[in-house]
């Protein structure tokens, strides 16, 4: 299934032709955060602040535009020494909370037990792994990595609503990154009928 995905992000313009995607190979932190701000649709850090956020992710740094974004709008932090680790393998508990918070979950995420627990209640619920066979603590190849970006992409989005000194989590039905970013919407349906069959007919194939 990875390789069939590849090629399905790849139209999409997720990934290029030239990644180095390898089958049964570790993705690093710094590529999934990438991957998963352009799955998302979040610009990199040329919109935000130049700083440097991270001691050991500088300017210079693979996909540290990416990195900062995602840091900038809350979809990761460093450990207690500021640093990221962007050439670390990223593990599947670390994959979730940049995921969540890409599709709305974040706040749901922690105010359901944080970190890790809270977020992988938060993938069960949008089924994030399936088919992946892995558990919070697995260093994510590509094949899964990819995955998830798939299960990702048809996942409801939640929003969240301030109404006064109140703070609503909404989820919106059929809301998906696919359709907000591409214009993609899932649905499913019964084909009564084709060019070659007719389930209608007696004598139908």
């Amino acid at each position: 299934r990875g390789e069939q995905v590849f090629v399905k992000l790849t139209a999409l313009g997720i990934l290029n032709e030239e990644e180095g995607y390898v089958s049964g190979g570790e993705m690093s932190r710094g590529v999934f955060t990438r991957l998963v701000m352009k799955l998302g649709g979040d610009a990199p850090a040329i919109l935000y602040p130049q700083d440097t956020v991270f001691a050991d992710v500088s300017a210079a740094t693979e996909n540290a535009d990416y990195i900062a974004a995602a840091y900038a709008l809350g979809y990761i932090n460093g450990n207690p020494e500021g640093n990221f680790y962007p050439e670390n393998s990223i593990t599947c508990a670390e994959a979730l909370k940049l995921m969540s918070g890409v599709l709305g979950y974040g706040l749901y995420a922690e105010e359901n037990g944080g970190y890790p627990t809270g977020y992988l209640k938060t993938a069960n619920r949008l089924s994030l792994l399936s088919g992946l066979g892995v558990t919070v603590d697995t260093p994510l190849t590509w094949d899964h990595a990819l995955m998830l970006l798939d299960n990702a992409s048809e996942a409801d989005l939640m929003e969240v609503v301030k109404i006064g000194e109140t703070v609503e989590m909404k989820v919106i039905p059929g809301q998906t990154l696919l359709s907000r970013r591409f214009s993609i919407y899932m649905t499913e349906a019964v084909v009564e009928a084709n060019a070659y069959t007719d389930l209608m007919s007696p004598d139908s194939d």
